[in-house]
């Protein structure tokens, strides 16, 4: 309901699509960010959990949640964003197309290794997230459960 509510508030682009764009207000996680006053969820990737843990090379663990905060952080603090809807929530949030200086936020995030594609919704950032696996970049460096499983084994307990 409320995310209607601001949807209809929020301008038209030329194609139809919802467009809200700003400065952040607020980085809430590695796949969330207030702009506008409406919670995003970038499209194209998902980053673990701010709870989650992962292992680095020398199987020492680390918060590989609040790195991807810090890698989102560092790629759209300060900047302005431009973010399409793609007609989908998540969690409350809208779902949009996401960018800053022209570059999509999902391909950023997984290029980095602090972000995954969740192949259940999309293939897009496919060959970025095989660039950060090869390179063995961010959490590719060390062992770690998917953001998605890592959920989904919480849910269970």
């Amino acid at each position: 309901m409320i995310i209607s509510t601001l949807m209809s508030l929020l301008p038209i682009s030329a194609e139809g699509a919802v467009e809200v764009a700003g400065r952040v207000g607020r980085i809430v996680d590695g796949d969330t960010f207030l702009l506008g006053g409406v919670n995003i969820r970038p499209a194209g990737f998902d980053a673990p959990e701010m709870r989650q843990k992962c292992l680095d090379a020398r199987e020492r663990e680390y918060a590989c949640g609040e790195r991807a905060l810090g890698a989102l952080a560092a790629l759209i603090r300060g900047k302005v964003m431009v973010c399409i809807a793609t007609g989908k929530r998540s969690y409350g949030r809208l779902v949009a197309r996401s960018a800053v200086d022209g570059r999509d936020i999902g391909w950023e995030m997984v290029k980095s290794g602090w972000a995954f594609v969740d192949p259940r919704f999309s293939q897009q950032n496919m060959p970025a997230q095989e660039a950060a696996r090869g390179e063995r970049r961010g959490m590719w460096e060390g062992t770690f459960k998917f953001p998605w499983k890592w959920r989904r084994e919480r849910r269970k307990r």
